[in-house]
């Protein structure tokens, strides 16, 4: 009976090896019940005025808030509360049907925030779903020192981003009313949504200026969905005016494999 009762006590321990534990400078949590802990993580207040915490291994979470400021934010699909997560150069967003989470901001101070999490996101907003749920951040150090304050901040002179991402579909206009943005495995995918319609554009996060091809399999792809049908981009173009760690801008345009017509398509996004 000794035996047997020093058997269970390991068995039991070592079945909690993955228990959700705060640790120094983490995100942490469950994918799809999958645990995920972050090799790397910072926070930062984007030239929008938005807090927005981030962590990577090989998946990134990212996750943003309205406000740098303690309180519980709930996702929903038209605020600023957004959470998504990168996964072999797929991303999940809160939008579409089915999604949404909190986020709950504990503590901030000058140099890091504290908080936890909870969200429902669709693979660009129609597809697959991925549930993460008892996430953490803590103690996530900010880039910079940050001014708690409330006040206007230093005069460090940034420009705020006015965010849009548009175009004409079939020669309608479509105007997104909401933006997102992820980066993993050095690919960077901007989706504008606008009711059930996303627009997804993916390219390499050190892409160059000027002009760049659209195709199926390439480095610079495109997709259209309506209604949770979802067409890729057979050819087009992608144009690149900025495109560095604080922010991304251009044009595009594109085909896809039924005949949809993308046209007069730009976008300008913080990233940072």
């Amino acid at each position: 009976m000794r035996y047997l009762n020093i058997l269970l006590l390991i068995i039991l321990f070592s079945g909690c090896s993955d228990n959700i534990e705060d640790g120094n400078e983490t995100i942490q949590g469950l994918y799809n019940d999958i645990f995920f802990r972050s090799t790397m993580s910072s926070a930062h207040i984007d030239q929008s005025g938005r807090l927005v915490i981030e962590g990577s291994s090989t998946e990134t979470v990212r996750l943003q808030v309205a406000r740098p400021e303690v309180g519980i934010y709930e996702i929903t699909a038209d605020n600023d509360n957004q959470a998504t997560f990168g996964l072999d150069s797929q991303i999940f967003i809160t939008q579409g049907e089915n999604t949404g989470g909190r986020i709950e901001i504990e503590k901030i101070t000058e140099n890091s925030v504290t908080g936890n999490f909870f969200f429902d996101a669709r693979l660009n907003g129609v597809g697959e779903r991925l549930n993460f749920q008892k996430g953490v951040f803590f103690e996530v150090p900010f880039e910079e020192p940050n001014d708690t304050g409330g006040g206007n901040g230093d005069d460090g002179g940034d420009d705020i981003i006015n965010e849009n991402f548009q175009a004409l579909v079939d020669g309608s206009d479509f105007n997104a009313e909401t933006i997102q943005s992820s980066t993993a495995n050095n690919t960077l995918t901007i989706i504008g949504g606008q009711a059930d319609v996303f627009i997804n554009i993916t390219m390499p996060t050190d892409l160059g200026t000027g002009d760049h091809d659209i195709t199926a399999d390439g480095g610079q792809t495109a997709t259209y969905t309506q209604g949770g049908n979802t067409e890729s981009a057979i050819e087009g173009t992608l144009t690149i005016d900025i495109l560095n760690d604080n922010e991304a801008s251009g044009s595009f345009s594109f085909t896809t494999e039924n005949g949809i017509e993308i046209t007069q398509g730009s976008f300008e996004i913080a990233l940072q």
